[in-house]
């Protein structure tokens, strides 16, 4: 008869906890910004699940728990400013590899070095890459949703996250 290995049944315990565990969060994926009731921006994070008084965000691998009474407003999904800079991040990125690749050789627009080639490409992938963000953040359909501390208005918002 053989024997059960202790590491085996370790292993397995904790794979097990772990799923149960997983099977209680809300899994959304929705981010969300919190505004205070004078409409100011305080918190932002991933939805992990929404009680009665109170929504648990998720922002850098910590949880957030926000009181109803601290909420005037939640807006769904990213402000335009994050899409406009990460198309620009990704812009310049690809314009400075692409400039360098170029070489002495490849000179444009009058350029005869790989750096002044990277910075060329650099900057109209800025100009690209911002572009672009801009219009696929526009695109984008962020809903805002009234609480105003009121835990019926918040109840509602769950409602229309679950559906």
């Amino acid at each position: 008869m053989k024997r059960n290995n202790p590491l085996f049944l370790l292993f397995m315990s904790c794979i097990s906890l772990t799923i149960s565990a997983q099977e209680n969060m809300e899994d959304t994926n929705i981010f969300l910004r919190i505004y205070n009731p004078q409409g100011i921006k305080f918190s932002k994070g991933k939805l992990v699940s929404i009680q009665d008084n109170a929504i648990l965000l998720m922002r850098h691998k910590k949880n957030i728990s926000i009181e109803v009474s601290e909420i005037g407003r939640i807006k769904t999904k990213r402000a335009l400013g994050h899409n406009i800079g990460i198309g620009a991040l990704a812009g310049t990125s690809a314009g400075i590899i692409y400039g360098f690749a170029q070489g002495a050789d490849g000179g444009a627009f009058g350029t005869n070095s790989g750096g002044d080639n990277a910075l060329v490409f650099g900057t109209l992938g800025l100009l690209a890459g911002s572009f672009a963000g801009g219009i696929s953040g526009i695109g984008k359909k962020s809903r805002s949703f009234e609480i105003n501390k009121d835990p019926e208005q918040l109840r509602k918002f769950r409602e229309i996250v679950h559906e």
